[in-house]
């Protein structure tokens, strides 16, 4: 009997092990992917733009140009025709800290602008005399070369904190806040541009 315990014994330890072999294989599975899903989806929201985050927020960027987001859209802030835009483009890690650096307003619907922006530390100065006249649409804002496209970090929450991936610039819109369309007489030469 006693040997018939012992027996018994040696086959639970066996089938406890094997057990908690498989409750740990299952356990580190889930914590694998609790740990490796974060990762994964985050590799998932890869950035359409660049580090450089457009700013017209005097939160986020004191002293530039105050500027609202345009309507519903997170990806532009509204501007009107004939104003000056002083603004920022910050965290921008993929240029010198220091220097001179193209701006270029892009719009394919009344060309390019190319304005020239001051690099100190990631954070890129720059002035933009919207025209009064032959404006119309959204625009992107790139910055070192015309494919370099900032984004919309700061214009999507007034934080620069990651959320927002998207090409980031200005709508021209009328007094109303509406954007102005390329097909108003009003703007006239508001045709024919490049990106």
């Amino acid at each position: 009997m006693i040997a018939a315990l012992k027996r018994n014994a040696s086959c639970m330890r066996g089938l406890l092990l094997a057990s908690l072999a498989l409750l740990f294989a299952s356990s580190c599975q889930n914590d694998r992917k609790s740990l490796v899903g974060p990762a994964l989806k985050a590799k998932a929201h890869v950035p359409d733009a660049n580090p450089g985050s457009l700013c017209n927020t005097n939160t986020a960027c004191p002293g530039v140009t105050e500027l609202s987001p345009f309507g519903n859209n997170p990806t532009h802030y509204a501007v009107t025709p004939g104003t000056t835009v002083n603004g920022e483009i910050i965290g921008a890690t993929d240029v010198p800290n220091q220097g001179l650096v193209s701006v270029f307003i892009k719009s394919s619907v009344f060309g390019n602008t190319t304005v020239t922006g001051i690099v100190f530390e990631g954070t890129i100065t720059f002035r933009w005399d919207v025209p009064a006249t032959g404006v119309c649409g959204t625009t992107d804002v790139a910055y070192a070369s015309l494919g370099h496209v900032s984004n919309n970090d700061i214009i999507d929450d007034g934080l620069k904190n990651g959320t927002g991936v998207a090409q980031a610039g200005y709508a021209i819109v009328d007094a109303s806040g509406n954007v102005i369309s390329d097909a108003d007489p009003s703007t006239p030469g508001c045709q024919g541009g490049t990106t």
